[in-house]
């Protein structure tokens, strides 16, 4: 096989992971979205806040229970039996360790709210650093093998239960704990799923040399994960310390659809991209091809995705969370201004995935730290002076830091600049302002609608008119590139 051959045939492997991931992301966020719903629909601000409390909490526990022991064992070059599972005896005792710290701080946190349920709800989310631990191996040996069919088997299994708990427990008024169990009973179902399809023993081995492996590697993505931390969570703990649970649980909401979108770009990017790039980081001319053309399809998803939430923004939290109600109204500006904090770190997703490939985890701490201080800067007076308006904004900014870093080192590493950059994100962001400039003055008008219908309407045409615009600034040149990857992949497998 010739490395052209070769390059061809990665690529059209990755396209074809991609979209296997981003259909069962996309069949997850359908979940989430009935399942959130009717979260909003029976759920108070309070019973958010207090949630959204404790997993700050959880996720920072939760970085300590990972260590990136995960990525360590993916990225390694030679794995061998021995030192899968003693990165597997490292996780389970890691996992002991956060959970009985979950157990020790349960009772302050809870203090620090004024809720006793945070304490509560630490303890049964600590549940989940002993039952992730059990998925360390089969997801290892998956995602090596770049088995994507059956990851997102796993990934279905866990939304699927996820869903149906959330939402019987919700409509059977049992408040938070709807969200606490139904989080915890994803995380055992999507493990007792990998460990059906990988049937591997559970070894509990300790070999030193690999041991050493993993926490050197692991010690420096602790790091910058627990940057990530500040830079994703300083935000949340702010707001719930000095203006209360109900006022979390507003920041809560519109952080949690914030979020959702570039959390499922992350999930499609993050479990396909990052073993792909850690194949070819020998090759920096493929690498860096790959990069650009992972960016281009992100931003092409992202931007679309996001002005459509931006468009439907007051209807989806009056119609369809709020039941036709103003219950989560005071979540509307705070939603709209982290539609751009969204669009920003999804765009910020593919870069992490090549530079941990090529080993530059430094890198990603000093752009979690450029991120983390211009929070901690600047979220308690935006706060104190905008309330979680100010709060979403300074998260933005502080996101938007982290470009200092990588630029450079994209520059450096790669031979990557703001150009090129440019290049990729052009046509999507020319489409979105034109798709926004034809859809705001017919919705404002009346012309589309009211209500639901509005909601459903505006949504339709945001993606009809984006995709068109897109085409069309592009030329359809990346429509052609797309259908010719999956003619190409098609006669592969007639072959």
């Amino acid at each position: 096989m010739t490395p052209a051959t070769g390059g061809r045939s990665l690529a059209r492997r990755t396209l074809a992971n991609m979209g296997l991931t981003a259909m069962v992301r996309l069949a997850t966020l359908a979940l989430q979205l009935c399942a959130n719903i009717v979260l909003a629909r029976n759920l108070s601000s309070a019973d958010y806040g207090i949630v959204g409390y404790a997993q700050v909490f959880i996720t920072l526990l939760s970085i300590l229970s990972e260590f990136g022991l995960n990525s360590a064992a993916i990225q390694s070059r030679q794995l061998s039996p021995r030192m899968l599972h003693t990165g597997f005896t490292l996780r389970m005792l890691l996992g002991l360790i956060a959970f009985a710290a979950a157990f020790v701080a349960a009772p302050h946190c809870a203090t620090l709210l004024g809720e006793p349920g945070v304490g509560d709800a630490m303890k049964l989310l600590a549940a989940g650093f002993l039952i992730n631990g059990l998925a360390f191996v089969p997801s290892v040996r998956i995602l090596r093998a770049l088995d994507y069919r059956k990851f997102a088997a796993a990934q279905m299994a866990a939304a699927t239960v996820n869903a149906a708990i959330t939402i019987a427990m919700a409509q059977a008024d049992f408040a938070f704990w709807s969200i606490v169990v139904g989080n915890v009973a994803a995380t055992a179902a999507s493990a007792l799923v990998l460990n059906l399809m990988v049937k591997e023993r559970l070894r509990l081995v300790l070999e030193p040399e690999s041991a050493r492996h993993y926490l050197d590697f692991g010690g420096h993505l602790f790091l910058a994960s627990t940057l990530t931390f500040m830079v994703m969570n300083l935000d949340t703990f702010m707001v719930g310390t000095l203006m209360g649970s109900a006022a979390l649980g507003y920041y809560a909401l519109a952080l949690t659809w914030g979020n959702k979108l570039c959390e499922t770009f992350a999930s499609i990017v993050n479990s396909v991209l990052f073993p792909t790039f850690a194949r070819i980081q020998e090759d920096l001319p493929r690498l860096r091809a790959a990069y650009l053309k992972s960016l281009e399809m992100v931003a092409f998803l992202a931007v679309g995705g996001y002005l459509t939430l931006f468009a439907v923004s007051e209807d989806f939290l009056i119609h369809m969370l709020g039941a036709g109600t103003e219950k989560w109204r005071a979540s509307l500006m705070t939603l709209r201004i982290l539609c751009a904090y969204g669009l920003i770190r999804a765009l910020l997703e593919p870069v992490g995935s090549v530079v941990m490939a090529v080993g530059g985890i430094p890198v990603l701490v000093r752009a979690n730290l450029a991120a983390a201080a211009a929070i901690a800067m600047l979220i308690y007076p935006a706060l104190t002076a905008g309330g979680i308006e100010g709060a979403a904004l300074v998260v933005t900014v502080g996101y938007a830091c982290q470009y200092l870093v990588f630029l450079p080192a994209l520059k450096r590493r790669l031979d990557i600049g703001v150009r090129d950059l440019m290049v990729r994100l052009r046509h999507p962001l020319v489409a979105a302002v034109a798709t926004l400039m034809l859809v705001l003055p017919l919705r404002d008008a009346g012309l589309l609608g009211y209500g639901h219908t509005r909601f459903s309407v505006t949504a339709l045409l945001c993606g009809v008119i984006y995709a068109a615009m897109f085409g069309l600034v592009s030329r359809g040149a990346a429509y052609r590139e797309l259908y010719n990857l999956v003619r190409s992949r098609r006669q592969d497998h007639d072959r």
